[in-house]
């Protein structure tokens, strides 16, 4: 009897950002309806030692798969020192031992798979096995930034854990859904030319991540562009539920923060956001809520609300609304169709607000490629990028919105309606489960 095909998803992460959520469950999704009879094992970006403690943050996307399991990489050594994460250059030491331990862990696998098949058959090396067994293996995409420094290189070793080992065994690798920066270090450069070259397609996410790894590997046959993974869920909603027009909607707006930057952008973002806060409440808006987007413990925002919350108090009569728990994706988007705005400072929240209908001011807070997503489908006037953001111009950007935003909801449907229509192709029809 021939033995089941599998596909082995690399580099899977937390259900509790839910822009993650949405991505992973549309591409399983994607997988089984083109390979409906093959076993479907998702490998994690959690290293294997920490994945069990893991598991309340990967349970959604986990319930789709055949298997799963933890990442190559040992991860023991910043989850046991928790300060360690806040020196950068002890971080970086530990990275880069967690690196040397993995290369060390590989050789000795890719070395004994041919003398020492029963002790290779420990625990230790469940991960590689299931590298080495695949039939394909479809790399589901990061934000590939670049740091400006040697950051940029360590980074790209470090988000490539996964995916070396199954190069050295000469496996067919799809990377899919990725963004890249425009990478400037040499020694990166080089590095991700080779992991590229090595790809036997390479889909990105966004028209600036097409034009920087068409840079770094000029001649390569099988490099496009397809829609966002999370357009498939946005899809999906649409075809379940009709949002109300703007007009039938409550006195309400959305706000989705994030704890990036530091020092005056920081202080300018949170300014920012009172500011837009009180410029609502003379629009006629009541009540705000900030969307629970991240839910993730190490991805707290509890110190912008704060901030947030303490100097929007004078405001008599506008709540500033933290809902608890962990809403689904779907949740998420009905509570954005509530809403007469958003100001969205995560990507996907954008992504999910223009899905229930909802006209949105966008926040940029990294500035990378990622971020021409929605460029694809809204006005780039109402895009702002972090370390210029200007309260002056977020009040106008939301009069505008709060006044017209229906207009801009309407001529913005037939773009979507298209990305929606693409989402498939981010696993090109050319890919085969045998070579």
């Amino acid at each position: 009897m021939e033995k089941t095909k599998k596909v082995l998803l690399l580099d899977l992460w937390t259900d509790d950002n839910r822009g993650d959520a949405a991505l992973q469950a549309s591409l399983i999704d994607l997988v089984r309806r083109r390979f409906p009879s093959a076993e479907v094992v998702g490998l994690y970006r959690f290293g294997r030692n920490e994945f069990p403690s893991a598991a309340a943050e990967t349970t959604l996307t986990r319930e789709l798969l055949d298997r799963s399991l933890g990442g190559l990489r040992l991860t023991w050594l910043t989850g046991a020192l928790p300060r360690w994460q806040k020196c950068r250059s002890a971080g970086l030491a530990a990275n880069v031992f967690a690196t040397i331990l993995f290369f060390i862990d590989t050789a000795v696998y890719m070395i004994g798979r041919a003398l020492l098949r029963r002790a290779l058959s420990s625990e230790r090396f469940q991960s590689l096995r299931e590298i080495d067994s695949a039939d394909l293996i479809v790399w589901k995409g990061k934000n590939f930034r670049e740091y400006g420094n040697g950051t940029t290189f360590i980074r790209a070793l470090s988000l490539s854990i996964n995916v070396l080992p199954a190069l050295l065994m000469g496996k067919r690798i799809v990377l899919a859904n990725a963004s890249f920066w425009n990478i400037t270090h040499p020694l990166a450069r080089l590095y991700y030319r080779f992991l590229l070259g090595n790809c036997e397609f390479v889909v990105v996410r966004d028209p600036h991540s097409l034009e920087h790894v068409q840079k770094l590997h000029r001649t390569h046959p099988r490099m496009t562009q397809a829609p966002d993974l999370s357009f498939r869920v946005c899809g999906e909603y649409a075809q379940r539920y009709t949002a109300p027009p703007l007009a039938q909607r409550g006195d309400i707006a959305a706000f989705t923060i994030t704890e990036w930057g530091e020092g005056k952008i920081r202080d300018n973002y949170v300014d920012a956001l009172v500011t837009a806060a009180r410029h609502l409440r003379s629009l006629g808006i009541k009540e705000i809520i900030v969307a629970p987007q991240v839910t993730r413990a190490r991805e707290t925002n509890a110190h912008t609300v704060r901030a947030i919350v303490e100097r929007t108090g004078s405001l008599p009569g506008m709540p500033l609304l933290m809902p608890e728990g962990t809403p689904s994706v779907g949740e998420l988007i009905r509570a954005y169709a509530r809403c007469r705005v958003l100001v969205g400072t995560r990507m996907h929240s954008c992504v999910f607000a223009r899905a229930a209908g909802t006209p949105f001011v966008a926040i940029a807070y990294d500035e990378g490629a990622k971020w021409s997503i929605l460029s694809e489908f809204w006005p780039k006037v109402f895009i702002n990028n972090l370390s210029t953001l200007s309260a002056t111009s977020l009040q106008r950007q939301l009069t505008i919105l709060v006044e017209s935003g229906q207009t801009h909801i309407q001529n913005s449907q037939p773009l979507f309606d298209r990305l929606i229509a693409r989402v498939e192709e981010n696993l090109p029809f050319g890919v085969k489960l045998t070579p």
